[in-house]
């Protein structure tokens, strides 16, 4: 037996069955428990007895006395306390041995000593830390179903531990029934390798009823000769407060979402009524040139109202975190070139051009978000024709390091090097003078840095004041599949004369203005009042329409409602290209369009040329 005893933390007693147990053998190892040597524990009239806690001795005489009444050969004590050499005391666990003597009468104890004081100091604080920290202990055998709570764990839920019965059905039968399915396949992930750790958020059942909501993680810690887990722990957290604020925290920024749509959508309308109607007397011949001056005011006047607009609403989207990327192939060269042409009336108010470079050893295909993009390019060139006169503003765009890299140069006011530094935070300006001069929220550049972050890049400027100023920025965009090889057909031999356009439009200045732009490009043109008369009209008129414009909200049935019966109830090949028009320009609209099977997404007030290259990009007719 001593050769097990001198190993590890075991101390080796035998003491004799008389007053106070006088001890007559130890192991050398006493040292470590007690700060003796066995010689020196023996040299003097070392009482076992003596040795144990005064509080603790009654209850440790007892089981003594109980087990030579049963005629016990040997048996175990609860942990008590023995004193070190130093007056500390040790905690220690003691199983002993009766020996007795020819006559059947107890003359020794032999008792193997373990010291627990270290390991029960570390449950101490673990409990301590558990107790401060809300944390709960579970420890589940998965072979047998077997699995200990703390009085934490049962806390946690409002019961006491020994209410509850130490099965893992105890555990199953309180998390949600919706959420079960989720915690049994991230466990079994985890006993199967695919994760380092198992956790997992889910709901349990309080006591009184209500459910709490839990943070459970564990780790396999023991597995058998055959691989399988047999011992796997873990903890729980109760982060109810935190998941109700999270909750409400979704909440709020869902009535954000709906509070600025809604103003996206009441302001824009109008917008799109005084823009559109606008252009179109503009392009009366007869007009006298004061009138037409008159007309330009209007326009430009409603040009800058709308780009405040826009500014406000974008920087509430960005604050508020609903802007979504997406991922859908264009051709950049086009995107470009038809950004350009939409700037032209813009350009000519200062006597600018815009000077296009394109790297032509790149390719034109990409997947990114391409509205994302070219809502920076058409701030950053705006601001560039704002701000100089008779001058050429150049676009460059080149590769660079695996990505796309952007110039936007002017030889304007330029600006002054210390403002650089804090030209992009919110509502910034060169100075006040800059308002009243040129006007703008300030926010333009702030959003154009939160939208090049977005797409994993980074916007700088290289200026000073008189000599212009040079933009840049890089961004990720992913190079599409599409061949280089394919044949880059000029958008502008696409004609549409002739195409089949089903309108759906329930107001009346809107219906009217978009029906002229479609007039002019030589369309016929069917309008539909709601989604309903939409869905009606493709199934009695298969075939006939080349496109359909949807509008979004509208009374009887909204677009993306019809736009989904529309796939639920006819053959694919029977409904022609779906494109979105709406006074809306949120992220979760354009994604909720796509994933309903639009083709294409145009925001209002609507651009002439942007309906032109969208009508030629999904009208399959060649002049």
């Amino acid at each position: 037996m001593n050769s097990i005893i001198h190993q590890g933390k075991m101390t080796f007693f035998t003491w004799e069955n008389s007053e106070n147990w006088p001890v007559c053998e130890v192991s050398e190892n006493v040292l470590q428990l007690l700060g003796y040597s066995s010689e020196e524990f023996l040299s003097g009239d070392a009482r076992y007895a003596g040795l144990i806690h005064p509080e603790d001795l009654p209850l440790v005489m007892k089981e003594v006395s109980d087990a030579l009444d049963t005629r016990c050969d040997e048996f175990t004590h609860q942990i008590y306390r023995v004193k070190h050499k130093d007056g500390s005391y040790k905690k220690v666990y003691d199983h002993t041995k009766v020996l007795y003597g020819l006559d059947g009468t107890a003359t020794h104890f032999r008792g193997c000593i373990y010291d627990k004081t270290e390991e029960l100091l570390q449950k101490e604080r673990l409990e301590l830390v558990l107790e401060g920290t809300g944390l709960g202990l579970w420890d589940w055998n998965p072979q047998t179903g077997e699995v200990v709570f703390d009085q934490q764990w049962a806390k946690m839920l409002g019961y006491e531990l020994s209410e509850l019965d130490l099965d893992i059905k105890t555990w199953e039968n309180k998390v949600h029934p919706d959420d079960l399915e989720n915690c049994f396949e991230d466990l079994q992930n985890h006993m199967l390798g695919k994760t380092e750790y198992y956790q997992n958020t889910h709901r349990m059942k309080h006591k009184s009823g209500h459910w709490l909501y839990i943070w459970d993680r564990g780790k396999v810690v023991e597995w058998d000769r055959e691989g399988k887990a047999i011992r796997f722990t873990g903890t729980l957290t109760d982060i109810t407060k935190q998941k109700t604020a999270e909750n409400d925290l979704i909440k709020e920024m869902k009535a954000k979402e709906s509070f600025f749509a809604l103003m996206s959508h009441e302001i824009r309308t109008p917008m799109n009524g005084i823009l559109g109607f606008t252009d179109l007397m503009l392009e009366d011949e007869s007009l006298s040139e004061e009138h037409k001056d008159s007309l330009n005011i209007i326009r430009n006047s409603s040009d800058s109202l709308l780009q405040i607009i826009n500014d406000i609403l974008d920087y509430a989207k960005l604050d508020s975190g609903t802007p979504l990327l997406e991922s859908r192939p264009f051709n950049l060269e086009h995107s470009l070139n038809f950004l350009i042409q939409s700037l032209f009336t813009i350009s000519k108010m200062n006597n600018n051009k815009i000077l296009l470079d394109i790297d032509q050893s790149m390719s034109s295909y990409f997947v990114g978000d391409e509205g994302r993009l070219l809502q920076v390019l058409r701030n950053l060139i705006s601001n560039a024709l704002k701000f100089s006169k008779d001058d050429t503003i150049c676009v460059k765009v080149y590769p660079n390091d695996g990505q796309l890299q952007f110039e936007v140069s002017d030889n304007g006011v330029g600006i002054n090097s210390k403002q650089i530094e804090r030209l992009f935070l919110p509502f910034i300006q060169q100075d006040s003078s800059t308002t009243r001069e040129f006007g703008g929220t300030g926010l333009g550049l702030t959003l154009c840095k939160s939208l090049v972050e977005l797409m994993n890049g980074r916007i700088w400027v290289e200026s000073s004041l008189g000599n212009g100023a040079t933009f840049y920025f890089t961004v990720t965009l992913q190079e599409d599949e599409t061949p280089k090889a394919e044949s880059k057909k000029k958008l502008s031999s696409v004609s549409v004369e002739g195409s089949k356009v089903l309108l759906v439009e329930d107001n009346e200045a809107n219906m009217a203005i978009t029906q002229s732009y479609l007039q002019s490009m030589g369309c016929e043109i069917v309008w539909a009042k709601n989604g309903l008369e939409a869905f009606n009209l493709l199934k009695t008129k298969k075939g006939y329409f080349d496109l359909v414009l949807m509008d979004l909200f509208m009374p009887i049935m909204g677009g993306l409602e019809a736009t989904k019966q529309m796939f639920d109830q006819l053959e694919e090949k029977e409904i022609p290209p779906i494109v979105a028009l709406t006074a809306n320009g949120f992220n979760t609209d354009r994604k909720s369009c796509f994933d309903a099977g639009m083709v294409d997404f145009m925001v209002k007030p609507l651009n002439k040329t942007t309906l032109l290259s969208v009508l030629q990009k999904h009208i399959k007719k060649d002049s």
